[in-house]
């Protein structure tokens, strides 16, 4: 009897995650596309995302139909204003779409979804096409969670069979703590994000967004649109540092540093006279620079930094690696700014604490082996930081950890 009802509450969760995880997700995906689309110029933007989000109802397939008419529409029509012919301008929009995919399966899909209806491509692929041929329109609407349902009853009934526990046990972070071990790792090293970890961050720009929306006050409220306008920023970070490598690898300089302003407010980076260190890191940087080796990694020029480090009253000599982006036509890839930091350091991977305040910061730490440590700042999750070693609410609370 504990069993049935325990596999009602698997199926309860799986139907709840799919037709509340689809609908946010259409119109955030709508939204990124939006947003992507109204910066390089296509045009009839907004019909392009209303499409990518209206697609998104069909799972694996649905994105690639978007990606593809959108793709054949930059071809034959081009940019309003991006100084490039058609050709390298549809792939410019399909190296669009496939960023935005990447980030909804990546990013998304585990966190509106879940782990709960997650299926291999292939599987969704195959029950579509079998649900569209048996079944209609309806069958391929409902075909996801109906394979993840039947998924999580074999999933039962082979545990059953080998005298294995059937349902997964939740895993939380512990509350035990040795200073300077963590996630099994003796840590050495420490190296920190600039922006949003070390800073404060400037959410004007969502702000803005937020405060267009005046006439939704009595149902949608300013605090909360602005939290929320506020949030979609920070996802948007790494779609915004994918468009500079792009404007980058087609050498548009010129556009770069037009648009440099723009890309940072769309990061919610402040400008360099404005950048102000968060009340106590200061002093928790002096304190564990005693005990470890400390790194910083930003995507900001070296000069911005210093004036930083100046103003904040920091000594240069805190940090024993600083990876900046001197030159905007070596563009340097997060990975190897980690990597380069830690050889700098002197440790291995495994010895070395990444901070971050956003999944997307935390990447190449997990590809290299480092630990992963998040910092929500008042508007992440903890469910933002899925993979994370370490969650803090406020980097303050690193000293007891380290």
């Amino acid at each position: 009897r504990e069993d049935v009802r325990r596999l009602g509450l698997e199926f309860s969760a799986i139907w709840y995650a799919f037709l509340r995880g689809q609908f946010v997700l259409a119109l955030v995906v709508g939204v990124m596309t939006w947003i992507a689309m109204w910066i390089v110029g296509l045009p009839n933007a907004a019909g392009f995302a209303l499409l990518a989000a209206l697609m998104e109802f069909l799972p694996t397939v649905g994105p690639g139909i978007s990606g593809a008419i959108g793709t054949l529409f930059a071809l034959f029509q081009g940019s309003v204003w991006l100084p490039v012919n058609n050709f390298v301008f549809a792939l410019i929009v399909m190296g669009l779409y496939i960023v935005i995919t990447q980030i909804e399966s990546v990013y998304l899909i585990p966190r509106l979804v879940g782990r709960r209806v997650n299926l291999h491509p292939a599987v969704t692929f195959t029950g579509i096409i079998g649900a569209a041929l048996v079944f209609g329109f309806l069958g391929v609407l409902l075909i996801t969670p109906t394979i993840a349902s039947v998924r999580t009853l074999l999933i039962y009934i082979m545990r059953k069979l080998r005298d294995q526990e059937p349902f997964e046990s939740n895993y939380t972070q512990s509350d035990v703590r040795i200073p300077g071990l963590i996630a099994g790792h003796r840590i050495q090293a420490v190296i920190f994000d600039l922006d949003g970890v070390l800073t404060e961050l400037d959410f004007s720009l969502a702000d803005q967004f937020a405060d267009r929306f005046r006439w939704t006050d009595r149902f949608w409220p300013v605090k909360m649109r602005r939290k929320a306008f506020r949030r979609l920023l920070l996802t948007m970070e790494g779609l915004v540092n994918w468009w500079i490598s792009i404007l980058l690898w087609i050498q548009l300089y010129d556009d770069l540093e037009r648009m440099t302003g723009f890309l940072n407010r769309a990061r919610a980076f402040p400008p360099v006279t404005e950048l102000t260190v968060q009340p106590g890191v200061g002093q928790l940087l002096r304190d564990l620079s005693h005990t470890y080796q400390l790194g910083l990694l930003t995507s900001r020029p070296r000069h911005e930094v210093d004036c930083f480090l100046e103003k904040s009253g920091l000594p240069p000599a805190l940090f024993a690696s600083v990876i900046a982006q001197d030159n905007p036509r070596a563009y340097t890839s997060p990975s190897e700014a980690l990597a380069h930091s830690v050889k700098e350091l002197g440790v291995t991977p495994g010895q070395v604490l990444m901070v971050g305040d956003s999944e997307w910061k935390l990447r190449p730490a997990q590809a290299s082996g480092a630990v992963r440590c998040g910092v929500l700042g008042g508007l992440a999750v903890e469910s933002d930081f899925a993979g994370a070693d370490l969650i803090l609410t406020d980097l303050a609370e690193l000293r007891a950890w380290l």
